[in-house]
């Protein structure tokens, strides 16, 4: 997938994001052991997440849904989105990042989007490799 569908695929998922009452902290956020797409923070508590909870949000996108598989997300980037978490968490601690409201939790979701419409995925890092 081009980096171009790529981004178009990330600004819906910016879009929903935004209309479920949370606060984008970061977009595509690096380090050296991968990319957070979205980090984003609950700015009232909801029934999909608290004040202040913080939900790091990984972005799958399909024009159609054949050919979907199951395997979303490969144990390799399960693990890089592990260690990107903590390494973001750690700026977090030593102030290098701010947050609009103390941090009350995080939780890993998917956002997986096939022809527009999304399909909210959460515990992404539990999802069955088949």
């Amino acid at each position: 997938m081009s980096r171009e569908i790529g981004n178009r695929y990330e600004d819906l998922a910016s879009e929903w994001v935004l209309a479920q009452g949370w606060e984008i902290i970061e977009r595509n956020w690096c380090c050296g052991q991968g990319e957070l797409d979205i980090v984003a923070q609950a700015m009232s508590s909801s029934p999909m997440a608290l004040l202040g909870e913080v939900i790091v949000i990984e972005v799958k996108g399909r024009h159609h849904s054949s050919g979907w598989t199951d395997s979303l997300i490969s144990n390799r980037k399960k693990r890089a989105l592990r260690v990107s978490c903590i390494e973001w968490l750690n700026k977090v601690e030593n102030g290098e990042e701010e947050l609009p409201h103390p941090m009350s939790g995080i939780q890993l979701i998917l956002l997986r989007i096939v022809g527009g419409q999304i399909e909210i995925i959460w515990n992404a890092m539990d999802i069955d490799m088949g």
